[in-house]
């Protein structure tokens, strides 16, 4: 067909799918304002902000109870994602043929349905998976559906550039085009300082991750710059849309080591469309814990924790000591129901699932059962005295058996999980540390088991190889059935409390011995002159897991010396100064000391950059972040970011010895996307 033609059917075909998404939007917005003045409104000020989860949630559940047959949910939701259609409806076709005609799909990042009709498909929908799994078109290409395997004939693949509801161009992705084009091109559009999505650009490799079995422990080490955080929330909304009844966004959580990358993940939410998800650090659910399950813990997390909790042997001693203890109320019950007295209501079996205290509470319950059965009989006219006697023997018997288990509860809870804990060398009575109380909750979980504090549906933890076994054996502990996906990258790992290989969670979570695993290998963040700068750093220590490029160009990195220091951050004022009077992308100032932090935070509050521009970064706050702004940072606290433009202050490349001061480099100078400057002062100056 002619190209012409083809272009004016296409933004015919536009226009209709933009029709059609305004009268369905439309149509909703009337619904909602049926429900009230100012609904709508409340709704969209509470959806635009990830941080208001919470207060969406209680204020929806208030609707829902009230229009129980609107469902408001589902429409709140439609209205914000056709929202979104209006400006940009989809960005990809696919044709396919199985027999008889073609039929086209157009993809996009919501779908929607008019009169009942598929319009767009959404991304996450399981016939869009060919879009990404097969480059150009194609015989028998494969997709799931709920009824089976489906082979199909790829006949047409196009991707479209739509801008503002206008179709720009469109190409068709055959054998000849090199993707790797335009993904660059996408790439190079990005600003930084916000994780954006990547509906348009994942990659075979990443859509690996995001459709693998979330009944299974997913583990993805991928190196730095691959999209591990960015896939780790598509793979949550693809979970969400295809198993919304097994996993629900307010049962599940994204765990993140601080509160400036649970906040920067936290950006990514809304535009995926996920509202209502848990998000926060370990030590926020250890909070939680304490005040849901009433254990009157005093806690400071910022106390030095003793040296207990790094090393799996330490978690494995503590396993057999609970087990000790577990043992020993077997043993007891064991003997209660042995005599010849109590021997016909017992039969019951340990279940290692569950806490000790749960297995005996999950007793008194089936003896209570039968107390009840055997009142009845008792009470019951139809039977003979004689029977009556027996069933009067057996009340009396289950009432002293109930209270004997009660008392080996009241031993369990008040004399032996308290020794354990003493014998731990934790005084429950003094501020806890951040390990102590995770010891302690360990301990407790397994012993006397959560009551109020349900377990999670599903989890991702972001930067996971910055975490310990102890942390890890809590999780565990945390998740039903195990359901995790886990990434992080083994070369940015540095605390000597994490964990050193991936396989050491499996020793502490028991379903990790089948988790799926994955590796990413390419580097989409930064130019092919900063990665080959950053690998330079790692070479003389590790050749695992080191990131490759995908070509993208860029200035050579700087490095740059001063003879004081003051020179030197005069030089970075003046450059972020002449940006922010037109700032487009992000701009990240990484200090490796605390006092060039202190001096650049008092130059930039003097300086005529704005102040709404201006971002500190602090690990104990959740930040908001904006995708042109100049965010400041000490080292410990960019781990996770992204930035255009990064100056990295304090650094001295020469004088890096061993493993560990280089994985810091790499971590600190990787955090650059175009742009990357590495300046120190002289020795003399210091």
């Amino acid at each position: 067909m002619n190209p012409d033609n083809e272009f004016k059917l296409e933004s015919a075909h536009l226009a209709d799918v933009l029709e059609k998404a305004k009268s369905t939007r439309r149509s909703i917005e009337k619904s909602i304002d049926a429900l009230g003045s100012g609904t709508l409104e409340k709704l969209k000020e509470l959806r635009q902000n990830p941080e208001s989860g919470a207060d969406l949630f209680f204020f929806l559940e208030q609707l829902q109870e009230k229009f129980q047959a609107f469902n408001i949910k589902d429409k709140t939701q439609r209205f914000e994602e056709l929202e979104h259609t209006e400006k940009e409806p989809y960005f990809a076709r696919i044709d396919l043929k199985e027999s008889g005609d073609n039929e086209a799909f157009y993809i996009g990042k919501f779908g929607f349905t008019h009169e009942n009709k598929p319009v767009v498909t959404d991304w996450r929908a399981k016939i869009a998976s060919v879009y990404y799994r097969y480059r150009f078109p194609q015989k028998n290409v494969e997709y799931d559906t709920p009824g089976g395997n489906v082979v199909a004939d790829l006949t047409l693949k196009r991707t479209y550039e739509i801008q503002n509801a206008t179709l720009i161009k469109y190409f068709n992705n055959d054998i000849g085009l090199d993707e790797n084009e335009i993904l660059v091109e996408k790439l190079r559009k990005r600003t930084g300082g916000v994780l954006e999505d990547i509906v348009e650009t994942i990659q075979k490799s990443q859509m690996d991750i995001i459709e693998a079995d979330p009944r299974q422990i997913c583990i993805v080490q991928g190196c730095v710059g691959s999209g591990k955080s960015t896939v780790a929330i598509h793979k949550l909304s693809h979970i969400f849309f295809n198993h919304s009844r097994l996993i629900r966004p307010e049962r599940s959580i994204l765990i993140a080591k601080n509160q400036i990358l649970v906040g920067y993940l936290s950006t990514l939410f809304p535009k995926l469309g996920i509202f209502g998800l848990n998000y926060g650090t370990l030590k926020d659910i250890l909070v939680r814990i304490i005040f849901s399950e009433g254990l009157g813990l005093a806690i400071d997390f910022d106390n030095p924790s003793p040296d207990i909790g790094k090393k799996i042997s330490f978690i494995k001693e503590l396993d057999q000591r609970i087990n000790t203890v577990s043992l020993s109320c077997e043993d007891r019950i064991r003997l209660l129901f042995g005599s010849a007295e109590n021997q016909s209501f017992g039969g019951y079996v340990f279940d290692p699932s569950i806490s000790v205290n749960q297995n005996v509470k999950e007793i008194i319950g089936e003896m209570e059962e039968e107390l009840n059965n055997q009142n009845n009989f008792f009470r019951d006219p139809n039977v003979n005295n004689m029977r009556k006697e027996t069933h009067k023997i057996n009340v009396i018997t289950i009432k002293k058996i109930i209270s004997r288990l009660r008392s080996i509860q009241n031993t369990l809870r008040n004399t032996e999980f308290t020794n354990l804990i003493k014998s731990l060398d934790i005084n429950r009575f003094q501020k806890l540390s951040y390990v102590e109380t995770m010891v302690y909750i360990y301990a407790y979980i397994k012993i006397i088991g959560l009551v109020k504090f349900p377990l999670y549906d599903y989890c991702v933890i972001d930067e996971g190889q910055d975490f310990s076994v102890m942390e890890y054996a809590i999780l565990g502990k945390l998740v039903a059935h195990g359901r995790m996906c886990i990434l992080g990258d083994l070369n940015q790992g540095y605390d000597d409390t994490s964990i050193t290989v991936w396989d050491d969670i499996q020793e502490v979570i028991e379903s990790a011995k089948k988790a799926v695993k994955f590796e990413l290998t390419t580097n989409y963040r930064s130019t092919k002159q900063i990665i080959d700068f950053a690998v330079g750093i790692l070479t003389p220590y590790e050749k695992k897991y080191l990131p490759l490029s995908i070509n993208r160009v860029g200035p050579v990195p700087i490095r740059q010396e001063f003879n004081e220091i003051n020179d030197m951050l005069s030089v970075v004022i003046d450059e972020i100064a002449k940006e922010a009077e037109n700032l487009t992308k992000s701009i990240g100032i990484i200090c490796f000391e605390s006092n060039l932090f202190d001096k650049m935070d008092d130059l930039l509050m003097s300086s005529k950059i704005p102040a709404d521009k201006i971002i500190r970064l602090d690990k104990k706050k959740r930040i908001s972040y904006i995708p042109a702004g100049v965010y400041l940072s000490d080292f410990e606290d960019c781990k996770g970011l992204e930035f255009a433009k990064v100056f990295v202050l304090g650094l001295d490349l020469d004088k890096v010895s061993g493993f560990e001061q280089a994985k810091k480099s790499f971590v600190a100078i990787t955090r650059a996307m175009d742009e990357l400057h590495v300046y120190r002062v002289c020795e003399k100056s210091n």
